[in-house]
Formats: C-alpha cells, sequence, structure tokens
C-alpha cells in the first residue's frame, strides 16, 4: 500500500479552506461583490483537490511505473476511447504491471456517470479564466403596493395612477402606506465555466474525492 499522509493532509487542508469559503460566499452576496479574498480561498480548495489526485498518480508511477522516472498525473480522458491512450502517457508502464489499478482508474473517469465532476476540476485548475464567478440573480416583479387595513391597490411595472394637486386615495377610511419595490437579488455565483455553482461544484468535489482515493488504493497490491 501507498503512504497516504500526504494526500489526506491535502485533503483536510482543502476541507479547511472550503469552511472559509462558505463564510465569504454569504458575505459577497450581500455585497453584490467579489471580494479578492473568495478568489484566494476558491483557488486554494482546487488546487488542493487537484494535487491530491497528482500526489496519488505519483505514488502509483514510483511503485508500478516503467521506472524511467517519467512526469506522471492523475488520467482524465475526454471518451472511453480515448482512455487508454492518456492512461500510457501520463502513467506509462502502469497498464501492464498493475491492471487492476489501471481498471480502478479507468471506473473512475469524467464520463461515467457520477463523476462528473472530475472534468470541472480539471478545468477549474488547468486556466484561471474559467474560475471568475458571474452572479446568478432572481428578480422579483417590481411592483408598487398601496395597503392599509387589509385593502390594497398594487401596481406592476410601468403602471400608475396620476392623481391632482390636493387629490388622496383612501382606502377603509385610514391613511395609505406605500411598499417600496423588490430589487433584483444575488443568490449564487457560477463559475465562468463550467456554468455552475461555485459553492456547489466545490463542495461536490470535496465530496466525493476521498471515495475515489480510497477506490483506486485498493485496488493497489
Amino acid at each position: 500500500m501507498i503512504d497516504r499522509a500526504d494526500i489526506d493532509a491535502l485533503l483536510e487542508d482543502a476541507t479547511e479552506q472550503l469552511e472559509r469559503v462558505r463564510e465569504l460566499y454569504a458575505g459577497s452576496l450581500r455585497e453584490q461583490e467579489v471580494p479578492a479574498a473568495l478568489k484566494t480561498r476558491i483557488k486554494n480548495v482546487v488546487e488542493n483537490q487537484r494535487s491530491a489526485l497528482e500526489y496519488l498518480a505519483h505514488a502509483i508511477y514510483e511503485r508500478h511505473g516503467d521506472g524511467k522516472g517519467a512526469k506522471s498525473y492523475y488520467p482524465v480522458a475526454p471518451a472511453p476511447t480515448k482512455f487508454p491512450d492518456v492512461f500510457e502517457r501520463v502513467l506509462p508502464g502502469v497498464a501492464a504491471n498493475c491492471p487492476d489499478v489501471r481498471d480502478a482508474i479507468k471506473a473512475h473517469q469524467p464520463y461515467e456517470p457520477g463523476f462528473e465532476w472530475l472534468r470541472h476540476l480539471t478545468l477549474l485548475t488547468n486556466e484561471n479564466k474559467h474560475r471568475r464567478l458571474t452572479p446568478q440573480t432572481r428578480t422579483e416583479q417590481r411592483t408598487t403596493r398601496y395597503e392599509s387595513g387589509g385593502a390594497a391597490i398594487q401596481l406592476g411595472e410601468g403602471a400608475s395612477i396620476h392623481l391632482g394637486g390636493g387629490a388622496d386615495i383612501i382606502l377603509g377610511g385610514q391613511s395609505i402606506r406605500q411598499v417600496q419595490p423588490t430589487q433584483t437579488i444575488y443568490v449564487d455565483w457560477l463559475f465562468e465555466h463550467p456554468q455552475l455553482s461555485a459553492l456547489g461544484t466545490l463542495e461536490r468535489i470535496q465530496e466525493s474525492l476521498p471515495s475515489l482515493v480510497d477506490d483506486v488504493v485498493s485496488a493497489l497490491p
């Protein structure tokens, strides 16, 4: 078995960083602005998550690779037909020396149901621009509502009532009160690519990554 200390340390740090992301996330939605600290924490989370996979790949190559000291990476293939070539390129010799671990990694690819998050992680760590955040908003119907004693007049956006000087609207014999229109609300931040919730994507990766590591490690002799 391989030494998992470094991998587990990276996953633990990603968990801690993700908690800070959650704290900053709520405040940034209220302020309708992405602070630099939030972008930095997101970068830390995805880099730790990706590094955990690369540490795993390096350990596998050191034990079961071709012994030529090649650079190793966790294989992420875009389609089943591409997997053999991708695997041999990034983990040379492992398929021949340890087919069980090759099969375990093959079962954990982004084209397999439930592992789409692997493609998302690859995108988020390959280029910084993918981590740009855009707001997801909810715009409620803008209305002006005059109410008093259970009676009300409600005007949709663009509608109005014009009264001459000195005119009043009386509802139930009481004065009227205006309720201010509802404004656009920021409900989430989306990554530029993939167009998914930033926090939700990070949480999905963090929830799924430990079981992938467990499955691959268990296939090692």
